[in-house]
């Protein structure tokens, strides 16, 4: 089953705009995906998906990778024209994947992406759209880093402000 991960795998991504997959035991490099634009920021891997890899870039674009795929196999851009217009910063510098919602899901149904433009967006990847379920604004400067809390019922970001904020997440339709 190729969407499961390989426990001999490794990734790697960087601001080259490269990302490289290592099987440890052939102690080589078995896939390499290269991008035009927009250097990486961070990676996530997707374990249990057929998209086993998610990245962040400076374009703000999220891309899906499979590594039996050469390119992108779908991407989320995370800005619409009027933050352009309103000259805010694309960037994204980090995301995180949600928990599992019991013992042994799979988890990361969520993807939390912390912004360059001082947003913190929430997207759901059981269903992709063309935009975030949820964006929250509270630090006046960049979201550096987020992550969820063991339940996935909160998030906490942390920014270049030097502000932490807890934020209460319920999920899609939660009452």
């Amino acid at each position: 089953d190729n969407s499961k991960a390989e426990p001999h795998q490794i990734h790697s991504c960087g601001e080259d705009k490269t990302v490289i997959t290592v099987d440890l035991k052939q102690e080589r490099r078995v896939v390499t995906h290269k991008v035009q634009e927009g250097a990486f920021k961070h990676m996530v891997q997707l374990g249990t998906q057929d998209h086993e890899l998610l990245t962040c870039d400076t374009t703000g674009s999220i891309k899906m990778w499979d590594c039996d795929e050469p390119n992108a196999v779908r991407m989320l851009v995370t800005w619409t024209e009027q933050h352009e217009m309103e000259g805010r910063e694309k960037r994204l510098n980090h995301m995180s994947l949600s928990p599992p919602a019991y013992e042994g899901a799979p988890g990361g149904d969520y993807l939390l992406v912390s912004c360059a433009s001082g947003e913190l967006q929430v997207w759901d990847l059981a269903q992709p759209s063309a935009a975030p379920i949820s964006v929250g604004v509270a630090h006046s400067d960049e979201v550096m880093q987020a992550g969820w809390s063991p339940d996935g019922r909160q998030v906490v970001s942390v920014g270049k402000d030097c502000c932490i904020c807890v934020w209460n997440f319920y999920g899609v339709g939660a009452q």
